[in-house]
C-alpha cells in the first residue's frame, strides 16, 4: 500500500499535473449538494483538495474550509491561488486514510472528483470513509463525487483502455498497479 500511495503522491506532484488541476469551480451538482447539506458558516474538510478547485469556491460561499491533499505541490498551488484571490482557508498535507483531526471536528467532509479512486484497494477506500465519519460531527454530511465508469464523455476511451488493461492483466496473471476496477494509479517510474 505504501508503494502505491507514494506513486500517487509522486504522480500528483508533477508540475504539469498540478497545472492541469489548477482550475477552480464546483460542478453544478456539487454546488447543489453542498448548498443543500451545509449551511453557511459550516466547518468543512475538503479531502483531496488538489490545487483548490473545490476548497476556494467553498470558502467563497462563507464556509470555514480546511483543504487537504497528499501532494505538497498541490497544496502549495491551492494556497497560492487562495492568497491571490483573497480567500481564507486552512491547508494541510494529509493522507486521507489517517486524518490528523479530532473526532467530531467538521460539519461536512467533501472528497471530490477522482480522489477516492486514487486510494489503493478496498481497505484503503474503506479507511477513508471511516476517517470521514470519525471527523464528522453527529448529523454531519459526507459528500463525495467520482467518475462513472460507464459515462460516455470525453474520458470514456481512456477509462475503457484502463478497464481493458486491468482485465487483461488479471486474465494473463500479469502484475498491475490497479488492485481493482476503476482505480487510477499513475506509474511514475
Amino acid at each position: 500500500m505504501d508503494d502505491l500511495k507514494n506513486r500517487v503522491r509522486l504522480g500528483y506532484s508533477r508540475s504539469w499535473v498540478v497545472n492541469k488541476y489548477s482550475v477552480v469551480g464546483l460542478w453544478p451538482s456539487e454546488d447543489v449538494l453542498c448548498a443543500h447539506y451545509w449551511p453557511p458558516g459550516s466547518r468543512i474538510l475538503d479531502v483531496g483538495c488538489g490545487a483548490g478547485r473545490t476548497t476556494i469556491p467553498l470558502a467563497r460561499e462563507v464556509y470555514q474550509v480546511t483543504g487537504t491533499d497528499l501532494s505538497l505541490p498541490m497544496v502549495r498551488a491551492a494556497r497560492s491561488w487562495a492568497r491571490g484571490s483573497g480567500i481564507a482557508a486552512t491547508w494541510a498535507v494529509v493522507d486521507a486514510t489517517d486524518l490528523p483531526f479530532e473526532a467530531n471536528s467538521f460539519e461536512g467532509v467533501f472528497f471530490s472528483y477522482n480522489g477516492i479512486e486514487l486510494i489503493p484497494g478496498v481497505e484503503g477506500k474503506s479507511r477513508v470513509i471511516q476517517e470521514a465519519w470519525r471527523v464528522l460531527e453527529p448529523g454531519g454530511h459526507f459528500i463525495f463525487t467520482t467518475h462513472a465508469l460507464e459515462a460516455l464523455n470525453a474520458y470514456a476511451p481512456l477509462r475503457f483502455r484502463r478497464l481493458a488493461n486491468y482485465l487483461f492483466s488479471r486474465i494473463l496473471r500479469r502484475p498491475s498497479l490497479q488492485m481493482e476496477i476503476g482505480e487510477v494509479i499513475h506509474d511514475t517510474r
